[in-house]
Formats: structure tokens, sequence, C-alpha cells
């Protein structure tokens, strides 16, 4: 009987078991292992060396197997710093160091290894944090995924993926998303106008009447169409060039027909001439014929400018009284 206890004891010792594995497998208390590992070293059947070699081959199959440190293995090889895998695994750093340098001893990885995976983990950081830039300044502009999606080389599903990670960062809110979104779909429709607007000749001052757009923003549109050639420059100047003809060809003492229309619809909105002077860039005696002649014309009444005006004044007396009250 205590043969058999002493092979289980001296095979346990030659594997690396802690004297605790042995006290569940024999029965006996640390003092009596104590003296029967003496016994075997005594009689030669038992080295140092021998346990040694098993508490390094017991350690080695731990490193191997146990699912922390694989973990820790193979986020280390994915170049991450033992703080950031700390944080994944919710272990101390110093924990983590002191598994790396087993790894190191046992060979299962490299200080090479290390930092080769280093400089690759930061080269990818630094083109996702670029990346995820270039993601958040597209959605803050409200532009369609699909669109900026194809630009960055990425999938729609990627850019949706990058999007909630920057909500949960607080970055950006959904709300800021659905609003630029409806922005650009605005801003889109302004730009079509535009661009319609140029293929028919027109030039910036006149566009700017038309869309509540300054003429600065117009040449940059038309700059931004021809460079992206849907607007050939060429074809544009000549357009521009006809209708600057057509427009000497008046159809009231000189005003042209779009004047006429700007001018009546400032009438209806309650505009007096020297307002509507200051709005068109006219002469007076220029509003005051295109007036004359769609009162002439039976377009507007006189009576339906004065009624136009005098609800214009109620209605900026209204304001005023209101930014009055406020103040106070």
């Amino acid at each position: 009987m205590d043969e058999d206890i002493e092979k289980i004891v001296e095979d346990e010792l030659k594997i690396g078991s802690t004297y605790k594995e042995i006290r569940e497998k024999t029965g006996k208390n640390d003092k009596e292992i104590m003296k029967i590992k003496e016994r075997l070293m005594e009689a030669g059947k038992l080295k140092k060396e021998d346990i040694k070699a098993g508490k390094e081959n017991k350690k080695k199959i731990f490193l191997q197997t146990d699912s922390t440190n694989i973990k820790i293995r193979k986020y280390k090889l994915a170049g991450l710093s033992q703080m950031e895998i700390s944080k994944l695994l919710g272990i101390s750093q110093v924990t983590v160091g002191k598994r790396i340098e087993e790894f190191k001893k046992f060979g299962l990885i490299s200080q090479d290894e290390i930092e080769k995976a280093r400089e690759q983990y930061l080269i990818e950081q630094k083109e996702d944090s670029l990346l995820r830039e270039q993601v958040l300044i597209n959605l803050q502009k409200g532009r369609v995924k699909n669109d900026f999606a194809q630009e960055l080389g990425m999938t729609e599903r990627g850019v949706n993926f990058i999007q909630q990670s920057l909500i949960e960062e607080g970055k950006i809110t959904q709300k800021e998303i659905d609003e630029a979104v409806e922005q650009f779909g605005k801003t889109a429709q302004k730009e079509k106008k535009v661009l319609e607007l140029l293929k028919q000749g027109y030039n910036y001052t006149d566009i700017s009447r038309k869309i509540n757009l300054s003429t600065i923003t117009i040449r940059k549109l038309k700059e931004k169409f021809v460079n992206s050639n849907q607007l050939d420059d060429d074809e544009y100047k000549e357009k521009k060039m006809q209708r600057k003809k057509d427009k000497n060809t008046t159809t009231s003492k000189g005003n042209t027909k779009d004047e006429e229309e700007t001018i009546l619809e400032m009438l209806r909105m309650g505009y007096d001439t020297r307002t509507i002077c200051r709005k068109t860039k006219l002469a007076r005696i220029d509003v005051n014929n295109i007036q004359k002649n769609l009162i002439k014309k039976g377009i507007i009444t006189k009576e339906q400018i004065d009624i136009a005006q005098e609800k214009y004044k109620e209605q900026t007396e209204q304001k005023i009284l209101a930014g009055l009250k406020r103040r106070r």
C-alpha cells in the first residue's frame, strides 16, 4: 500500500502537481508527502530536475489551455497594449505583464512578434481613426450613406457600425443625423435648381433672385458642376450670351419677363417701390414703369397693391412690438 502511494507521489511530482493535488489523490497531509518525497530522492527515484521540469511543463500546458491566457496571447499578437488587454479582460496589468513574460519564457511568443504586431496595430488604428473621422464628417453633412460608403471603400453596413459607435461615444446624435439628412435633401434640391438655371444661361444675379443663395455660392456651385462634368462651360457661356441678347428684346419698355415676374411677386408681398429697388438693383423709374405696365395689363390692380402694402406694414409693426416686449 505504501509503495502504491509512493508511486503516486513520484508520478505527481514529476508532472508538476501541487501538494494540494497530491493530498486529494493520496489522502496524505503535506508533512507526510514531504517525507515520501525525501525518501524518493534518497532512493534516486526522484530528482530536483524532475520536479522542476514537471512544474515547468505543467505551467506551459496551463499557459496554452487556460481561456484567459489564450485571450491574453491572442490580444498581444493583435498588437494591443497591456493596459488595453487589462481593460478588455477585467484583470490587472501586473497579471497581464506576468503572463506575457511567461509566454516569452516558454517560447509561446517572441519580442519581435510583439513589436511587429504593435506597429501594425498602430497603423490600423490611425487608418481607422481617419476613416471614422470621414464617416462623421459625411454624417454631419447629411449625405446618403451608400454614396459616401463607396467613396471610402466601405459597405453601408460598415458605415452603420461606425455610426452606432460614434453615437455611443457622444460624437453625434441620431437627431443630428436625421436633421442633417433633411437639410442635405433641401440643399440638393437647391443645387439641382441652380444647375437647371445655369443650363438655361441665367447669370449669377438672376439665379440669386430666384433662389435664396448668394452669388458667391452660385459661382462656387457652377465651378463644381463644371469640374464634375455636369455643366459644359462653353455651352453655358453661349446660353448666357443668348439670354443677354433676348433680354434686350423687352416686353415692357426695356424690362424682361423675369423682372416683371419678380416685381409682381414683391408687389403682392406688400413691398414698396424703395424696397423693390433695393432688392432688384433696378432704378426707381424702371420699377414704376413695370408696375404701371402690370396694372395696365390687368395682372394686378392699384387697390391690390395698396392693400398688400398696408398688410405688410401691419405685420412689420407687430414684429417690432413683439421684439420690444421680449427685451423688457
